[in-house]
């Protein structure tokens, strides 16, 4: 009720003001007195009644002398004075806690008059009353009113020698008034308020009171400073307390008397730092988290284990209390980390509890860092209040604080704080009375906060699962997403109760009938509660819940299309890859008609993404269950094919009105599902699903548009095959050879049948006498016409090339039932050819599979040459090895597993014959596949060299020039083949044409890659000494390269080439001396870089060269290199002809012999004295000549003192 300041009521108590002087008794005031009590125990008085209630009782209030007649002096009995000293002590404690209740002045004037009434009767009211007054003094020359050297002297005398004289019954108003001043808005009245909180704790802990945790339960009517009273009434109802039962209304009129200073802590000022947690102001906060902090280090059985696990006295960097109440933004997020690790630490020992014997539970009670109490009573409001802090990254981190603390929560006050979070979440800005639940933050943050409560659900049930696996033997399993037993009633609450709730906030409805408008957050507590659903249920609640949120989609507001598929995205990835069928085909049936055909696309791009993409890696998801994405295929692939070659590509490329208007429209993103879907899938079981559209469009490939769109269809299912990480590596090589054996086989079919059945070409009139005019272009009645075969009389036209065809060839191919018979009664094919089925199903266009197949194969030779002793070259112990682990039915340690290999043999042959293709795509990734093959010592290559020669040759005529990407790649295959197997020899006149072909234009410019190739592969050759006059035409220009080509790369491969050649070919002494002559002539060129060049190749000449013909040719090189030595103007040119003569020398001089100490033999040693004859004439011409002559330039003497 509330009395209003007029009418009736307010004629009555202004009647009580009047005739409280005249009341002759002191029982009949106490009588009056105690009726006006209950109504100022209404916690939503008006103000303004308030204070005319207080006024009445101040007035009727029984005075220490009382008026009898009219006559003053009468004094009251003992009897009487004793039943006033206990009615003035029950109102002094109901008076009390209107001190931090009201907040007018008129109010607090007319209350501070109530109490110094009751202070006649009353010695702790009448101690209080007197500082209570001073507390609220006022000064009219004041501009606000305030008398502040006043109260701030008052606040001065609560030091902690006045709470140790006064009686505790004079702290209760004192700390009610000083947490109302907590809130207030005075710096300086708020900082005095706090130290003289602080004293009276001091004075609580220095008079060793007896604090009770049993007390601080019974604060309920005095606690007062909570602003969300109806958020307080649920909680206590749900808490299971009712104050309607005459128990508790006695047991809480006993729990009023305050006996100590304790009780006034615990009954006063802990739940007023309770509800000073919630304030939605930051300063109030900050006052609060200090007195907090006071209040645990104090009292520690007010907030057990608070001080013990969040302070740190040491260190302000790492105290919970000191970041809280920091002025930077980054300090309290820091805190509400801190506060979040704690929880966590909390949940997981409370979790080590429950797994734990009675015995251990007893040990490790006593380690708990935050107990239940602490949690909901302080530390849940406070992140709850700070969802409303401003600061960068605070509210987003009270949300996650929120979650963590109910992590650490019993099911009870877990549910508690979830409710209470929902309903702030759920009430409107104003709320009842103008007082909503949105004063502590907004609502999304609300919603946020709510999520992260139900992301840390833990309450399974633990018995049940224990007692089945007990029974079963097994773990315990159940149909929920998180795969938990969760206990039936909690399920209700959470399905009945709950979700509900929050499906009412996850979309905000619109007028315009497109659903509204999503909220990520809801949705994501949504999901959360979904996935804690049993199966029976879930169904039924996906349809209805995430069908609002697909409703948003169809809106033409992009926004509200984004938050909706981001909503989910989110949705998708909760539930799992399991539930993708549900989600497909819920959002198929909305989406179905205009732009929402290519905002089905964009949505099932982000589900698939959100679901199976891992979060920070371009992998898949290891713990997605590729059977789950298996099944979700059938619902997947028909959107899919729609976007890629429906209706929806048809628009993206036409309409230029539907990519300007929608986002979704400017691109399509089906390759890239295809890709992650291909990634996650059954490899390659699930290869026929993903390729279905592909196959039943083969007949109608040949035309452009359409066969690029397969193309790149085909080759974003490559590259997520790729990508699979349980990819069946042999599995997939059958299947692999299978299509192109089916691919090969019917090119070779069709060019066998041309090639047989080819007709003449004649016209009429042109045959000869007696002669039967044949052919298909013949002249009739003045027009050239084409005559094609009669229906049916030609089988390889097929009458159905069409949809039937590609349908026919899928079910062949890919896991058909139904087998065919062997035919014609012969034996069964086997090994890998009995893969190859029937060329006469092959539809038409086959080629794309062909080249999709070829590129597979490729890719995972690729892999298989990066393992360790598969590729490149390798010992005969390896291989060994390989063998007796083979015969031994284990996987080599090093090099191809038995299964492996015998695929491979067979792939050999088939990619020989690929290379006769007439398709244009085929022939160069045959090569490139078989040029990996080729680094494997694969034996299938001895058994065809001579076919996979003249097939190679064949390609390599069909180039125009060697740097074309077809010839480069054969000339790697040729380079693999001819360094790794020696039976394959190609003949002379296969070699003369390579030499002409690959190495006649050697001084063109070249790339890197085709240098590299053509060098390679020159070596390789020049390894099988080939004895053609092309070769020797070729070194000479080689030679001449050395130091005439541009690139430094070139000049070094030259070099390499050029010694090469002159080690293992065979020379005679005049060709030999012929290019050993250009060489040092080479020396001289006129360039530094040549110079450099021809100086290395002198080195490794000296250095690789067999002694004798060192020897031989030493001393016509010896004097160009000493030339080079002290005339070179270029100091790399000096420091290469150093390094020259000094392997030179080394070559020549005399060495002991190893074995029997003698010197070397006479023919070394006359070529060191002719070479030293020579420096000494050197430096005699130098020392005797005038000057003139050519040999006595001093740079030669000195060069001659170096070689010296």
């Amino acid at each position: 009720a509330r009395p209003p300041a007029g009418g009736a009521a307010g004629r009555e108590l202004e009647l009580l003001k009047r005739l409280g002087p005249l009341l002759g008794r002191a029982a009949a005031s106490a009588a009056v007195a105690d009726v006006l009590i209950p109504v100022l125990a209404v916690r939503r008085l008006d103000e303004s009644a308030a204070a005319e209630v207080l006024a009445a009782f101040a007035a009727v209030a029984p005075a220490p002398r009382l008026l009898v007649d009219g006559v003053d002096g009468v004094d009251v009995d003992e009897q009487d004075a004793d039943s006033m000293r206990s009615s003035a002590a029950s109102h002094a404690a109901a008076l009390a806690p209107l001190f931090g209740r009201l907040r007018t002045r008129h109010a607090r004037r007319a209350l501070c008059a109530a109490f110094e009434a009751v202070g006649a009767w009353d010695v702790g009211a009448r101690v209080a009353s007197a500082l209570l007054n001073r507390l609220h003094a006022e000064s009219r020359l004041s501009i606000d009113g305030v008398d502040y050297d006043t109260r701030l002297d008052a606040y001065d005398a609560l030091d902690v020698s006045w709470f140790h004289d006064a009686p505790a019954s004079s702290a209760a108003p004192i700390a009610h008034h000083v947490l109302h001043e907590l809130r207030g808005k005075d710096m300086a009245l708020r900082h005095a308020a706090a130290a003289a909180l602080e004293r009276m704790l001091d004075a609580a802990v220095g008079g060793a009171k007896t604090l009770s945790r049993d007390a601080s339960s019974d604060a309920g009517g005095l606690e007062d400073v909570d602003d969300d009273d109806d958020e307080t009434d649920a909680r206590k109802t749900s808490a299971g307390g009712d104050a309607s039962t005459p128990e508790d209304a006695e047991r809480k009129q006993k729990n009023v008397v305050i006996a100590t200073l304790g009780d006034v802590v615990m009954r006063v000022v802990a739940p007023g730092v309770r509800g000073l947690l919630r304030a939605p102001d930051q300063t109030t906060r900050a006052e609060a988290i200090g007195a907090f902090r006071k209040l645990a280090e104090a009292a520690p059985s007010a907030a057990p284990g608070a001080f013990a696990s969040l302070a740190d006295p040491s260190d302000p960097e790492k105290d919970f209390f000191a970041n809280a109440a920091h002025l930077q933004a980054h300090r309290r997020a820091k805190a509400l980390r801190l506060l979040s690790a704690v929880a966590v630490k909390t949940a997981d020992l409370n979790e080590e509890l429950m797994e734990t014997s009675p015995d251990e539970s007893v040990e490790k009670k006593a380690k708990i860092f935050l107990p239940a109490s602490v949690i909901v009573g302080y530390l849940a409001p406070l992140a709850t209040a700070a969802l409303g802090d401003p600061g960068a990254d605070v509210a987003s981190t009270a949300a996650s604080a929120v979650g963590a603390l109910a992590g650490a929560l019993p099911w009870g006050p877990y549910r508690d704080l979830l409710h209470a979070t929902l309903r702030k979440a759920s009430a409107g800005r104003g709320g009842r009375d103008g007082r909503g639940y949105d004063v502590e933050g907004s609502k999304a943050l609300h919603i946020r906060a709510a999520a992260t409560i139900l992301e840390r659900f833990h309450e399974f049930d633990l018995d049940a699962e224990t007692r089945e696996e007990r029974e079963t033997g097994a773990p315990a399993v159940a149909t929920n997403v998180v795969g938990r037993l969760i206990h039936p009633s909690v399920v209700e609450c959470l399905r009945l109760d709950v979700l509900p709730k929050l499906e009412a906030l996850a979309v905000v409805e619109d007028n315009e009938g497109k659903g509204g408008t999503v909220r990520p957050a809801a949705a994501a507590a949504t999901v959360a509660v979904l996935r804690l659903l049993p199966a029976r249920d879930l169904e039924y609640d996906i349809s209805r819940v995430l069908g609002k949120m697909a409703n948003c989609l169809r809106s033409r507001a992009q926004g509200v299309r984004d938050s909706a598929r981001a909503a989910l995205a989110s949705a998708s990835a909760g539930l799992g890859a399991a539930h993708l069928p549900s989600v497909v085909s819920l959002l198929t049936t909305r989406l179905d008609r205009g732009f929402m055909v290519h905002v089905l696309g964009a949505t099932l791009h982000s589900i698939l993404d959100a679901t199976i993409k891992t979060e920070h890696a371009e992998d898949v998801n290891p713990e997605t269950d590729p059977e789950d994405v298996d099944d979700a295929l059938e619902e997947i692939i028909p959107v899919l094919d729609a976007d890629v070659f429906g209706r929806a590509a048809q628009e993206r490329e036409e309409v230029a009105a539907i990519r300007g208007a929608y986002k979704e429209a400017r691109r399509s993103r089906a390759h890239e599902c295809l890709t992650l879907l291909a990634a996650s899938a059954s490899m390659p079981d699930a290869l026929p699903k993903l390729l279905a559209p592909v196959t039943k469009r083969l007949h109608a490939a040949s035309l452009p548009s359409l066969r690029v769109k397969i193309e790149a269809y085909a080759q974003a299912v490559a590259k997520g095959v790729l990508r699979n990480p349980r990819l069946s590596p042999e599995a997939t090589l059958v299947l692999v050879y299978s299509v192109i054996n089916d691919g090969v086989t019917r090119d070779e079919r069709v060019a066998a049948t041309e090639s047989s059945m080819k007709l003449e070409e004649t016209k009429l009139g042109e045959a000869k006498r007696g002669q039967k005019e044949t052919g298909n272009r013949v002249w009739e009645n003045g027009w050239f016409l084409i005559k094609l075969p009669a229906p049916g009389s030609d089988r390889f036209v097929l009458e159905d090339a069409g949809p039937a065809a590609g349908d026919r060839y899928k079910k062949a191919k890919y896991g058909d039932d139904e087998t065919s018979d062997a035919g014609d009664g012969g034996p069964a094919a086997t090994g890998i050819a009995a893969l190859a089925g029937s060329a006469e199903d092959v539809p038409p266009n086959f080629e794309i599979l062909v080249v999709f197949a070829l590129g597979l194969l490729r890719a995972m030779l690729r892999k298989m040459s990066g393992e360790k002793g598969v590729g490149g070259k390798a010992g005969d112990e390896q291989d060994d090895a390989a063998e007796e682990a083979d015969a031994a039915g284990d996987a080599s340690p090093r090099g191809l597993s038995k299964q492996r290999r015998l695929i491979l043999e067979g792939v050999v042959p088939l990619m020989a014959r690929c290379l006769s293709s007439p398709h244009a795509a085929v022939p160069p990734l045959a090569t490139r596949c078989l040029a990996q093959l080729s680094t494997m010592r694969l034996g299938a290559f001895d058994a065809s060299t001579g076919a996979l020669a003249r097939r190679i040759m064949a390609l390599l005529r069909e180039c125009p020039r060697p740097g074309d990407p077809l010839a480069q790649d054969c000339m790697k295959l040729l380079n693999n083949l001819l360094k790794r197997h020696g039976n394959f020899t190609p003949t002379e006149a296969q070699f003369r044409f390579l030499v002409t072909f690959c190495f006649g234009d050697l001084e063109a410019d070249q790339g890197e890659a085709h240098r590299s190739t053509t060098f390679a592969l020159m070596r390789a050759v020049l390894a099988r000494r080939p004895l053609l006059p092309e070769v020797y035409d070729v070194m000479k220009t080689v030679s001449s390269l050395v130091v005439r080509a541009g690139a430094a790369e070139t000049r070094a491969l030259c070099s390499q080439a050029l010694v090469q050649f002159l080690l293992d070919y065979p020379l005679g002494e005049r060709r030999l001396r012929q290019h050993i002559d250009l060489i040092a002539a080479n020396l001289e060129y006129v360039y530094a870089s040549g110079r450099q060049s021809a100086l290395r190749c002198v080195r490794d000449l000296s250095v690789r060269f067999p002694k004798d013909v060192v020897a031989t040719h030493a001393p016509f090189l010896f004097v160009p290199l000493v030339a080079r030595l002290g005339a070179d103007e270029d100091a790399a040119c000096r420091k290469g002809a150093g390094e020259a003569l000094h392997a030179l020398l080394r070559r020549v001089s005399s060495e002991r012999s190893e074995k029997d100490g003698e010197f070397g033999d006479a023919s070394n040693d006359g070529v060191v004295k002719k070479l030293l004859s020579l420096c000494v004439g050197w430096l005699n011409v130098a020392a005797d000549s005038d000057g003139n002559d050519a040999t006595s330039d001093p740079r030669l003497a000195r060069a001659a003192m170096q070689t010296l």
